[in-house]
């Protein structure tokens, strides 16, 4: 039990406590941090933080500057994506997003089942949970990409929409958007991506000459899609995007009738300013080109890390299509809490694969995974 201290305290007493404390937590610096979505933020980003830390998104007509700069932004990855006539607003994260997008499907067809795969992320659940809709799942094969065949069986009277995945959590793969969007257009229903990484990844491996499914506004039937700045856009968390169709705006906006806007599409209402304008200023420094190079890198490493799993006698269960990497392992939640109890790298892990999940983030390096490989063999030989 803590009390709320009578007096206050010396600014540097309390800097030296919590610079203190960091210490005493991982950093991305340190390559250390190897199954979390984050990253080391851009300079920039840092420093755009500071200089709007009091400014809000609640009302545009506040801060016209900072509205006017999450439009920008708004219209410069709707035009990555493939869409036009898109608009959106900055969110806490993906999980956000993805309440809004079940929201957006809900409010369109004026029916609550949503289609999701079995490998979709939780925060769908949460949205199911909170009574915003119902769920049915969805079988997913091999790769565990969602099987289009096993959605048509699902549709019915009462279906709202489809939710896709591009690039899930488990094994880094894409659903067939292009199938589903097939489906959607045969039983009038639309589609909500959840390209939370894969919404600033996929395009700029493509670039690179990738072989990537349509997974966007390119699709008539996708209706939104969620992307998270603070993954692959090298911005602190929280940072999320919610992209949807403009036609939709009336249909899913929130009445905010003490502000001079009036509306609202998020389900926070007072937003940090700062998130579209640290995304921005992260645009303009990198450019295109920039991001292809960062994405390059990224995926030479985790070329580097499935080569060399393999080669200290792991199995890779399914070939790495983005930037996650499988090593499968018995027990794998155990394995992970002993990775970062006894050799302090913190990496993810799937039951549905039986495996450590490696995310292969901009921080990460050709050292980091050998850092991983070698206390990976120093935990499972304790276990013997």
């Amino acid at each position: 039990m803590y009390s709320f201290p009578e007096e206050g305290k010396a600014v540097k007493e309390i800097l030296e406590e919590i610079y203190a404390m960091r210490k005493g937590d991982p950093s991305t610096e340190e390559g250390t941090i190897l199954g979390t979505m984050i990253t080391t933020p851009h300079d920039l980003a840092i420093k755009v933080m500071e200089v709007y830390a009091a400014s809000t998104l609640s009302d545009p007509y506040i801060f016209e500057n900072a509205y006017k700069i999450e439009r920008e932004v708004i219209s410069m990855i709707s035009d990555l994506l493939g869409g036009s006539d898109i608009v959106g607003s900055f969110t806490s994260g993906g999980s956000e997003a993805n309440m809004l997008g079940a929201y957006m499907l809900r409010k369109i067809s004026g029916k609550k089942y949503v289609i999701a795969p079995k490998t979709a992320h939780f925060s769908f659940i949460k949205a199911e949970n909170l009574g915003i809709i119902r769920l049915k799942f969805a079988e997913v094969d091999e790769k565990l990409r969602v099987v289009p065949e096993s959605v048509e069986r699902l549709i019915d009277d009462d279906t709202a929409g489809i939710i896709g995945v591009a690039v899930n959590t488990d094994a880094g793969t894409v659903d067939p958007i292009e199938e589903l969007a097939e489906i959607a257009q045969q039983y009038d229903l639309h589609i909500y991506v959840d390209a939370a990484l894969g919404g600033l990844l996929l395009p700029f491996m493509k670039i690179l000459g990738r072989k990537i499914p349509r997974f966007d506004f390119s699709l008539e039937r996708v209706v939104g899609i969620g992307v998270d700045p603070h993954k692959f856009g090298l911005v602190p968390p929280p940072a999320g995007m919610f992209l949807f169709r403009e036609w939709l705006s009336d249909k899913i906006a929130f009445e905010a009738p003490y502000y001079i806007g009036g509306k609202q599409f998020t389900l926070t209402s007072t937003r940090p300013a700062w998130p579209p304008i640290a995304f921005w200023a992260v645009i303009n420094a990198l450019g295109k080109r920039g991001f292809v190079r960062l994405t390059e890198k990224c995926l030479r490493v985790t070329s580097y890390a499935r080569k060399r799993i393999e080669e200290e006698g792991f199995e890779v269960p399914i070939e790495p299509e983005t930037i996650i990497v499988n090593i499968r392992v018995k027990n794998p939640r155990k394995v992970a809490m002993d990775l970062k109890r006894k050799h302090g790298i913190s990496i993810g892990f799937s039951q549905r694969l039986s495996s450590l999940r490696l995310v292969v983030m901009p921080h990460v390096n050709e050292e980091a995974i050998e850092r991983l490989l070698t206390s990976l063999k120093k935990v499972l030989d304790e276990r013997e």
